[in-house]
């Protein structure tokens, strides 16, 4: 199967979105610069 390296690729992204918190990083970062306190109370935590 010469497409294998895709489905390589696909785990490796759905792993890095595999935590909760990443996945809420990316939509404050998709809000905008009005979420940016929001952004830097959670990264502390």
């Amino acid at each position: 199967m010469k497409d294998k390296k895709i489905y390589e690729l696909h785990a490796d992204m759905c792993k890095v979105l595999a935590h909760a918190k990443r996945i809420e990083i990316i939509y404050l970062l998709k809000e905008g610069s009005g979420e940016q306190k929001r952004l830097s109370l959670l990264l502390v935590s």
